[in-house]
């Protein structure tokens, strides 16, 4: 069969259903897969045999879907991200009050951690110190993290003020993500020892208590 003739067939449609619907639902089970072994037997047992057994899938379409291991464990990390912050503002979107909004995202964050210990081990463990590639992953999505917290926290301010302020809301963030993120991996590791209500209290109160009252000081000064 000619390389044309391939293609053709390859774009036809089986039962109502387009090439373009089959590539994405061989994606899924590679990505389900994917998930399942990175997130219970870690990065580097991840191999394209142990992933193609799991999804049931054969070599050639794991190819169609990433082009290596570090492509794989990066569209894997970016997915499970994508899905957090997609469950995070839909959350928070349904607060009315700034520190409402703080305390539901954070409960949501730790909550996915908690409900699927899979997704923990991905975007907290198996993605460091992989490659550059890898890290740049994570350097951007923790900066996106970084800029949704800072818009918050002068919100914040603004809230317990009722005037904008020329506050280091960003180095407020960038600490405080860093901070949620070295928490949640030792409560991961742990085996979740902490109760999730009081970790959501004391990680908390940072925000809504520290970072707000510096607000009416500095309103004050």
């Amino acid at each position: 069969m000619s390389n044309n003739e391939s293609i053709v067939k390859d774009s036809r449609n089986y039962a109502g259903v387009s090439a373009q619907q089959r590539a994405q639902e061989r994606k899924d089970k590679l990505m389900s897969a994917a998930l399942e072994i990175v997130g219970t037997q870690g990065f580097k047992n991840a191999t394209v045999r142990t992933i193609c057994k799991e999804s049931g899938l054969t070599q050639r379409y794991y190819y169609e879907a990433f082009e290596n291991a570090e492509d794989m464990l990066i569209q894997l990390y970016n997915h499970e991200l994508k899905r957090l912050y997609s469950h995070i503002q839909t959350v928070i979107n349904n607060e009315k009050k700034t520190e409402e909004k703080l305390r539901a995202g954070l409960r949501a964050y730790l909550e996915t951690l908690y409900n699927d210990p899979r997704i923990a081990r991905v975007i907290l463990s198996e993605v460091l110190g992989v490659s550059e590639k890898v890290d740049l992953a994570y350097q951007t999505h923790t900066n996106r993290f970084v800029t949704f917290l800072t818009v918050l926290y002068k919100q914040l301010v603004f809230d317990s003020v009722k005037k904008n302020l020329n506050l280091p809301y960003e180095m407020f963030a960038r600490g405080s993500v860093g901070a949620v993120v070295f928490i949640a991996r030792n409560w991961v590791m742990t085996g979740y020892e902490e109760d999730l209500d009081k970790l959501v209290d004391d990680i908390s109160f940072l925000p809504t208590k520290v970072i707000k009252h510096s607000g009416k000081l500095r309103f004050f000064l």
